[in-house]
C-alpha cells in the first residue's frame, strides 16, 4: 500500500510545454483540503453556463497555442501542382470561405452543419487535411465567413469547387445565379503565409481577435484538430527532487524567466503559482537532449505524422456528459515510477547529438525547431 503523503507536501514537479514557453509548477497533496464555498459555487455556475458566442481570453489563449503548434511543426516545403504544372514554396495556408448569398434568416448552425462541416470532411478525406485551426466571424453584411489555417497545400480551385458545390447542393446558389447568370462565384480566398518573419504572431493575432460582440454567432466560433488542441497537452512530470535534472537544466538555461503569482490577499501577500520560461530556438538547443526537449520533439513528430489525430474536435454541438474515468494522482505516478510525458506517443528513437545531423523521419525532417524570431509570442 502506498504511504499517504503529508498534507500540503509537494508530490511532484511538472512542466507544461508549449512551442513558445514552458510553465513549471509544483503539485501538492490536496486530498485533505476542503473546497471553499466560492469554489463550489463556481463549479455549479460553470455546469449551468452556456456559450455566449464570445471569444473569451482563455479561448484566445488556446487558439494562439494551437496556431503556435501548427507553425512550429510546419516545415518549409516545395509542392508541385499538377493543375498549374509548377512548383510552389509552401509552409502555411490561410483559407477564407464566404457566402455568395444573403444569409437572411438562415441560422449560423445551418451554415456550419450543411456547408462548413461537410467541406472540412471533404478536405480531410481527399487532401489529407490533418492539422488545422478554424474560426468563424460575422461580416458587416450580416453573413458569417470562415478562416482556416493549415499546413497542407490545397489548390485554390479545388477549395472553391467543393465549397460552391456544397452551396449548390443545399439550394443556396439560386440568388447568385439569378443575379450574375452563373454558379461559380469567387467565394473563397487562399493565401500562402511564408514571407512574414513572425508567422505565428501574425496568424494568431488575426485568428484570436474578438469583434463579434454586436452580432454574436450561434454555436462554436472556433476549433482545431486534436493534434493542436490543449486537450492533447504535452507535459513532463518528475519527483519533487527532480531526479532527472530536467527542471534544473531549464532553470540554468538562458531562457527569460518570470514568476506567476496569485492576486494579493487581504494582507497584501501573494502566493507563487508557477514559473514561466520563454523558449527560443537557442534555448531549445541549449537544453537538448533533456526530457523536456524530447517531449517537445515527440509532440512535433506526432503532429507531422498525424498520429495525434485519433480524436476529432470539430463537433459543433455540445460534447455531452463525459464518462468518469480514473485518473492517477501525482503521488500514484511517483509511486509507480512514472516520470514521463503525458502524451501517449512512442518516444523518438535514434535521435543524434544535438544538431550534428538532423533526424530524418519517414516523411519529412524532424528536429527541435521553432520559427526564426527574436522574441516568441507569449502573453
Amino acid at each position: 500500500m502506498t504511504p499517504e503523503a503529508p498534507r500540503n507536501q509537494v508530490i511532484e514537479l511538472s512542466a507544461r510545454i508549449y512551442p513558445t514557453h514552458v510553465v513549471q509548477y509544483a503539485s501538492y497533496d490536496r486530498t485533505h483540503r476542503n473546497r471553499s464555498v466560492s469554489q463550489v459555487n463556481n463549479e455549479r455556475h460553470l455546469a449551468k453556463s452556456k456559450s455566449r458566442s464570445c471569444f473569451s481570453a482563455k479561448a484566445q489563449k488556446r487558439c494562439r497555442n494551437a496556431v503556435n503548434w501548427l507553425v512550429a511543426s510546419a516545415p518549409m516545403k516545395r509542392v508541385y501542382s499538377k493543375r498549374d504544372k509548377r512548383i510552389y514554396n509552401f509552409r502555411i495556408a490561410f483559407i477564407t470561405l464566404t457566402l455568395p448569398f444573403d444569409q437572411g434568416t438562415i441560422t449560423d448552425q445551418f451554415i456550419k452543419s450543411r456547408l462548413f462541416e461537410p467541406w472540412l470532411k471533404r478536405m480531410q478525406s481527399n487532401y489529407k487535411l490533418r492539422n488545422y485551426v478554424w474560426k468563424c466571424e460575422r461580416q458587416k453584411n450580416g453573413n458569417i465567413h470562415f478562416h482556416i489555417t493549415t499546413d497542407v497545400f490545397i489548390h485554390y480551385a479545388d477549395i472553391r469547387f467543393h465549397w460552391n458545390q456544397l452551396i449548390i447542393k443545399n439550394g443556396l446558389m439560386s440568388q447568385f445565379a439569378d443575379k450574375y447568370g452563373h454558379s461559380d462565384p469567387n467565394s473563397t480566398d487562399v493565401k500562402s503565409v511564408k514571407s512574414i518573419r513572425n508567422i505565428a504572431a501574425y496568424i494568431s493575432k488575426y485568428m484570436s481577435k474578438d469583434d463579434d460582440k454586436d452580432q454574436p454567432i450561434g454555436g462554436r466560433i472556433w476549433g482545431s484538430s486534436y493534434s493542436l488542441s490543449d486537450r492533447n497537452a504535452t507535459s513532463y512530470h518528475t519527483s519533487p527532487n527532480d531526479d532527472d535534472g530536467a527542471i534544473k537544466q531549464l532553470v540554468a538555461s538562458a531562457a527569460e524567466h518570470i514568476k506567476i503569482e496569485s492576486d494579493s490577499d487581504h494582507f497584501g501577500n501573494r502566493r507563487l503559482l508557477a514559473h514561466m520560461y520563454f523558449m527560443t530556438p537557442d534555448v531549445w538547443r541549449q537544453i537538448w537532449p533533456s526530457p523536456i526537449a524530447q517531449a517537445y520533439v515527440d509532440r512535433i513528430n506526432s503532429i507531422r505524422s498525424g498520429s495525434a489525430n485519433q480524436k476529432d474536435l470539430f463537433k459543433l454541438e455540445s460534447y455531452g456528459k463525459k464518462e468518469k474515468t480514473h485518473t492517477t494522482t501525482g503521488s500514484e505516478r511517483i509511486a509507480n515510477g512514472s516520470q514521463c510525458n503525458r502524451t501517449e506517443h512512442s518516444p523518438v528513437e535514434g535521435l543524434p547529438e544535438v544538431y550534428k545531423k538532423p533526424y530524418q523521419s519517414s516523411s519529412q525532417r524532424v528536429i527541435p525547431y521553432v520559427w526564426d524570431e527574436s522574441r516568441p509570442l507569449v502573453e
